[in-house]
């Protein structure tokens, strides 16, 4: 939950950053303040990089914050391949997961119950599922 928390709030620090920048490089181009010819299209890549950052990493946390105060997650098993180990990041059937990673510790070709957030797809639980057998006397 904390890391949640935290990486949540950073990612609103960086957008908030992004739109004060924006609104300043905005306010140097209407004032016609601008030393060099080029940095007239600073908004534009600026307004991309907030849009992009806004849309994929800061909107999704926020809407799933209420999921995590409900703890309300999808569950969901999955089996761990070679490549879908990343740095904190888990790509399992071309979804990707975020995950803590000194929490959580996951090994190639173990099969694991995730329970994460909807919009964020952040785990929140990671178990290893084991398969036991019935034997019959």
């Amino acid at each position: 939950m904390i890391y949640f928390t935290l990486s949540m709030l950073l990612s609103l620090v960086l957008s908030g950053a992004l739109l004060a920048l924006l609104i300043r490089r905005l306010k140097t181009n209407w004032d016609r303040k601008n030393r060099f010819p080029i940095s007239f299209l600073a908004p534009i890549a600026l307004t991309a990089i907030f849009l992009i950052l806004t849309v994929y990493v800061t909107l999704p946390r926020v809407l799933d914050t209420i999921h995590m105060i409900e703890k309300s997650y999808v569950i969901e098993e999955v089996k761990i391949d070679s490549d879908s180990i990343g740095w904190s990041t888990l790509e399992v059937d071309g979804k990707l997961y975020y995950f803590n990673q000194w929490r959580y510790h996951p090994e190639t070709g173990k099969t694991y119950r995730l329970s994460f957030t909807p919009n964020s797809r952040f785990i929140v639980f990671m178990d290893e599922v084991v398969e036991t057998t019935m034997e019959g006397n």
